[in-house]
């Protein structure tokens, strides 16, 4: 850790399982490398989500973040154990995963929104990656779309996936752990997305 980094000032409340949802007792991380916790920032009441993990995409989070199309993002630097410690606003919002589970439709607004986030980040030539239903939510309160899980975004046919993704979700046939990522499956991920989508919603 470079010393010369100093850690933003936190009150822990919560423990975040993998999904996002407040847990009680300390989450099991299984085959996992990142922990999630709800914080406030420097002694105030504002919420935070707090992570620690062993890679992060900081410029495709701020990349985004300026476009409000992700929470922004407090802090973001290696600290003991190698691990990001990445701290990010806690924002409303359904996961699309959420949604499908309540058969809530999912409003072609949230389609357009990961397009032109994508498209934000394929223009800087990196990949997301991980556009998987989880990782997009929705606040249909405000009409904002917030795409979250930047551990794996990486440049176009340089970076690789991790070893310990997993085969069994969907993926474009090209992808594998450890193989190069493209930006065409991104594209294919928002071609899945368009699937779910209902007009007028």
């Amino acid at each position: 850790m470079d010393p010369s980094v100093v850690l933003p000032v936190l009150t822990y409340k919560q423990f975040l399982s993998q999904t996002g949802q407040p847990a009680s007792v300390l989450v099991d991380l299984g085959k996992t490398t990142a922990a999630l916790y709800i914080a406030t920032l420097d002694g105030t009441n504002k919420e935070v989500v707090v992570k620690f993990t062993a890679r992060y995409n900081e410029k495709a989070h701020r990349i985004l973040a300026t476009a409000g199309f992700a929470p922004e993002l407090h802090f973001c630097a290696l600290v003991v154990g190698g691990l990001y410690m990445v701290v990010m606003d806690r924002v409303d919002g359904k996961s699309l995963w959420q949604l499908q589970i309540d058969k809530t439709p999912i409003p072609t607004v949230v389609l357009e929104h990961v397009r032109q986030a994508m498209s934000l980040l394929h223009k800087q030539n990196i990949v997301f990656g991980d556009l998987r239903d989880p990782n997009i939510l929705y606040d249909a309160s405000k009409g904002c779309t917030w795409i979250v899980d930047f551990d794996w975004p990486g440049v176009d046919g340089v970076s690789r996936y991790p070893v310990t993704l997993n085969s069994t979700n969907q993926w474009h046939e090209d992808v594998s752990p450890y193989g190069l990522m493209h930006k065409a499956h991104d594209l294919w991920q928002l071609e899945r997305l368009e699937n779910f989508c209902q007009c007028g919603a």
